[in-house]
C-alpha cells in the first residue's frame, strides 16, 4: 500500500504530462508501464488523470489547451520541486538568473505553483501543497519516478542557480567518460545533471524522469509495440542499471530506468 506522501522542500514531488491527446496518452502508458488511472474535474474545466502506481498517485496527465498548442507548445513531461513558500522561492530564483513563465497561483484544494526556466533553458514547477502533498510513497515498484536528471547546455550555470535556490550539493565524478553531478540535500541524493553532447542533435535543456521499469529490454519492445519511438536503445550502466531514452506517440520524452540486479 501506499504511504503518506512527506517530501522535503528541495525534493521532486511531482511529474505531469501535457498532451494532445490524453485518450491516447492513457491507453499508451498504461499499456507501458501498467499505471492504473483515475480521473477528477479540473476547476477551471477539462478533466485530470491521476496515475497510479503501487496503490497510490505517482504522477498526472491533462490536455494541452489549443492557445498553448497554437503557441507551439510540444507535449511534455513537468516535474515539480516541493517548496515551503513558492512566492519566496519564485522571486529568488528571477534573482539567481531563473526566468518567471509562470507566475504563482492556486490551484484550489492542491497546491500553490509557479514555473521557472533556469539559466541554460530547462523548465521545472515549484509547488507548495494545499491540500495533496504530490507523489505517494508507493516503494520500489514499477511505475514510480525513480531518478530526475537535468541536461543542460550549460553544467556550471545550472549548478549555481539550483545551488542558490534549493541549496543542493554537488559531486562529479566521470561515467562512460562524460562528467556527471549528482545533487544532494544532506545524505538524500535528489538528481544528476549531465551536459548536452555534441552527437545528441538539437536536444534543448530539459529535466527528465526516469520511470522504474522490472525490464529495460521488453519496455522498449513495447513501447515500440504501443506506437511509441526508442531515442536510445537500452544501455547499460554500472551500477546504475540500465535506460532507454523514450518518445510517446505524440512526441512526449521520457526515460525507463531497471535497477541493477
Amino acid at each position: 500500500m501506499a504511504k503518506p506522501s512527506g517530501h522535503l522542500p528541495g525534493t521532486f514531488c511531482w511529474f505531469e504530462l501535457s498532451t494532445t491527446d490524453p485518450g491516447a496518452a492513457v491507453a499508451f502508458y498504461t499499456g507501458l508501464l501498467g499505471w492504473k488511472t483515475r480521473h477528477e474535474e479540473m476547476s477551471g474545466g477539462g478533466t485530470y488523470t491521476m496515475l497510479r502506481a503501487g496503490g497510490g498517485d505517482v504522477a498526472g496527465l491533462y490536455e494541452l489547451s489549443p492557445q498553448l498548442v497554437g503557441e507551439g507548445v510540444p507535449p511534455h513531461w513537468l516535474s515539480y520541486v516541493a517548496t515551503e513558500d513558492v512566492d519566496a522561492a519564485t522571486k529568488r530564483a528571477a534573482k539567481l538568473g531563473g526566468t518567471v513563465v509562470g507566475e504563482p497561483a492556486d490551484v484550489p484544494n492542491v497546491a500553490r505553483v509557479s514555473g521557472i526556466m533556469d539559466p541554460s533553458g530547462a523548465l521545472f514547477a515549484l509547488y507548495q501543497p494545499a491540500g495533496f502533498p504530490g507523489s505517494a510513497d508507493v516503494g520500489d515498484v514499477a511505475g514510480r519516478v525513480s531518478w530526475m536528471e537535468l541536461q543542460t547546455s550549460d553544467p556550471e550555470a545550472a549548478g549555481r542557480f539550483y545551488g542558490g535556490l534549493f541549496d543542493w550539493k554537488q559531486e562529479t565524478s566521470k561515467s562512460e567518460g562524460v562528467d556527471y553531478t549528482v545533487f544532494s540535500m544532506g545524505s538524500t541524493q535528489v538528481a544528476g545533471m549531465m551536459q548536452i553532447q555534441p552527437g545528441w542533435g538539437e536536444v534543448p535543456s530539459n529535466w527528465s524522469p526516469y520511470f522504474q521499469v522490472d525490464d529495460c529490454e521488453h519496455a522498449a519492445r513495447e513501447a515500440k509495440r504501443l506506437g511509441g519511438t526508442v531515442l536510445v536503445d537500452p544501455r547499460r550502466l554500472p551500477g546504475a542499471g540500465t535506460f532507454a531514452v523514450l518518445e510517446d506517440p505524440q512526441g512526449a520524452v521520457f526515460n525507463v530506468l531497471e535497477a541493477p540486479r
